[in-house]
């Protein structure tokens, strides 16, 4: 499962509060595609085109733990061979412009620790 190699890399996940066993991979998934079916929208597989390669997760989340309302989340997870291409920037321009033009979201909202950083 790709998710799950990529959920329990200490690398990519160090920034996450936690690491994610095979076990709490599948229930996430589970929760996205519930979402996916309820809400027509959560993270998702990203690929890339030229190849449909599987690079990471991104898209919008809901925020039901942030103290604003209304917000959706934009979040992205890229695997490390995908780092530093523009993948995350180029996720997060999509999840932004379909939170405001095709949800009509009134709010954004990301979230990252300060130690992530691209030199």
């Amino acid at each position: 499962m790709r998710v799950a190699g990529m959920n329990t890399d200490k690398k990519i996940m160090g920034f996450f509060s936690n690491i994610l066993n095979l076990d709490q991979t599948r229930k996430a998934i589970k929760q996205y595609n519930t979402r996916i079916e309820e809400n027509g929208w959560c993270l998702r597989a990203l690929e890339r085109k030229v190849n449909q390669k599987f690079i990471g997760l991104g898209s919008l989340a809901p925020t039901g733990y942030l103290t604003l309302n209304n917000e959706v989340e934009v979040s992205w997870r890229l695997a490390k061979d995908y780092w530093r291409q523009r993948y995350g920037i180029e996720a997060a321009h999509r999840a932004v412009n379909f939170s405001f033009y095709e949800l009509n979201s009134g709010k954004v909202a990301t979230l990252t620790a300060v130690v992530n950083s691209s030199p």
